[in-house]
C-alpha cells in the first residue's frame, strides 16, 4: 500500500489526497459489499467477525501512538476463529483499511494516514447496523429506536 504522504511525487499534495482517498473509499464499498454477501446465510458469524473487527480498528484510533493496537495477529485463535475464517475476502478488506500484510501472521498499520480507516469503520458501522440490532435484547432495541428518533428530531 502507498501512503498519501509517499505519494507526492505523482502529483499535487491535496489533489492526490483526494483521490487516493476516493479510490480506498470505493475498494472498503466493494469489499465490505462482498464480505456481507459471502456471509448472508450465517449473519451471526459476520457479526462477531466485523464487531471484532471494529474493536482492533478503534484501539487504533482512541491510542493511535500504541503500536501494540498497530498489529493484527491472525494467529491468535480468536482473531482467527472469529474474522479471519470468514469468506469475503477479509485480508483484502483489511488491506483496504490501511494495514499492511508483514508476514504469513502479522498485518500492521503503519503510517498516520487516519481518514481512510475511519470512512471504514463508518462503512462497516452502517452495513453491520440491521444486523446488530436484529439480535438486540428487546430492551437494547427500545434503546435503539429512541435514540434513532431522537437522531431524526435533531437532523
Amino acid at each position: 500500500m502507498v501512503e498519501p504522504q509517499d505519494m507526492t511525487r505523482w502529483g499535487s499534495g491535496a489533489d492526490t489526497h483526494t483521490a487516493y482517498f476516493e479510490r480506498q473509499k470505493a475498494k472498503l464499498e466493494q469489499l465490505i459489499a462482498a464480505l456481507f454477501q459471502a456471509n448472508e446465510a450465517d449473519d451471526k458469524k459476520l457479526l462477531d467477525g466485523v464487531e471484532l473487527l471494529l474493536k482492533l480498528t478503534s484501539n487504533i484510533t482512541k491510542s493511535p501512538t500504541e503500536s501494540k493496537y498497530r498489529t493484527i495477529r491472525c494467529t491468535i485463535a480468536k482473531i482467527w476463529k472469529t474474522l479471519f475464517a470468514l469468506p469475503g475476502g477479509v485480508p483484502e478488506l483489511i488491506q483496504a483499511l490501511g494495514f499492511v500484510k508483514v508476514d504469513e501472521e502479522h498485518y500492521v498499520f503503519t503510517g498516520d494516514y487516519f481518514k481512510v480507516l475511519r470512512k471504514g469503520m463508518f462503512m462497516l458501522e452502517r452495513a453491520i447496523e440491521p444486523i446488530r440490532v436484529k439480535y438486540m435484547t428487546p430492551e437494547d432495541k427500545v434503546k435503539w429506536e429512541q435514540l434513532q428518533e431522537s437522531k431524526r428530531v435533531f437532523q
